[in-house]
């Protein structure tokens, strides 16, 4: 077992060790992981924040000693909570991050960090405050949808809520079932609470789908793209075409 953190905007996950096989998650720039095994040129990994288990291009690995795993583990940081920062490594090549990538957080007077063996600063200002689930969720607006995807270029349902959450430093799982599986059942829609998390099933009452609550009967969610629609006991109503689109199921509470 080796120990590593993503030092690219980006890694994709893959559900089989071959570049064909589909996406199923991303790993943010900053976020940790342990590598399981190596199978010729992928290594298979376990994400540290929600165990996500799959497949990454060996060619992408950023393997850190333990005793930085931890001290990167047990360290201070935020999500970062803009659409995008811009970072200069120690050789002043600029890399651009998406918002909700991990980033220590910086002490008075220090304008950059160090992650494993490189050293980074900041072009822009960040924020590090947390912000309302809300307002972040927002800032997505019109994000279009990609299976497995989890950053502002691309975005599924499930990564849409998740790194939303994590932004507001709340951690749920990756997958809708999995987010079912977790928080406080808040009983039918007219209980709900801004930012609770609605789910929605198929014919085969299989969760599918979810997405963040609004007030006025609305919710946020990645269909298409990260967009408003509104709600009701049975489901989500798209308001452009009149018709629904997803079977209501659950509404959890994590805050």
């Amino acid at each position: 077992m080796k120990f590593a953190v993503n030092d690219i905007s980006v890694l994709p996950i893959r559900f089989e060790p071959k570049e064909s096989s589909e996406l199923v998650s991303q790993l943010l720039f900053g976020e940790l992981y342990i590598i399981d095994k190596i199978v010729d040129n992928w290594a298979k990994i376990q994400v540290e924040h929600d165990a996500y288990v799959g497949w990454v291009d060996k060619k992408m690995l950023n393997v850190v000693s333990e005793e930085d795993y931890k001290c990167l583990l047990d360290s201070p940081y935020c999500r970062l909570d803009e659409r995008f920062a811009i970072l200069i490594n120690e050789n002043n090549q600029e890399l651009l991050i998406s918002m909700g990538s991990r980033i220590p957080k910086l002490t008075p007077n220090i304008d950059y960090f160090v992650l494993g063996a490189r050293k980074y600063s900041l072009r822009n200002e960040i924020s590090v405050n947390q912000k309302g689930i809300i307002e972040i969720a927002f800032k997505f607006l019109n994000t279009p949808y990609l299976w497995g995807g989890r950053n502002i270029m691309g975005i599924d349902c499930s990564g849409f809520t998740q790194l939303v959450f994590q932004i507001c430093g709340v951690s749920i799982n990756r997958d809708a079932s999995q987010q079912e599986k977790q928080g406080e059942l808040v009983g039918d829609l007219t209980k709900y609470k801004e930012a609770d998390l609605a789910f929605f099933v198929n014919d085969k009452l299989r969760v599918i789908h979810v997405g963040i609550l609004l007030g006025g009967n609305r919710i946020i969610h990645a269909s298409g793209k990260v967009r408003v629609d509104d709600i009701d006991e049975k489901g989500i109503i798209n308001n452009e075409t009149g018709l629904y689109t997803h079977r209501l199921s659950t509404v959890k509470r994590y805050i």
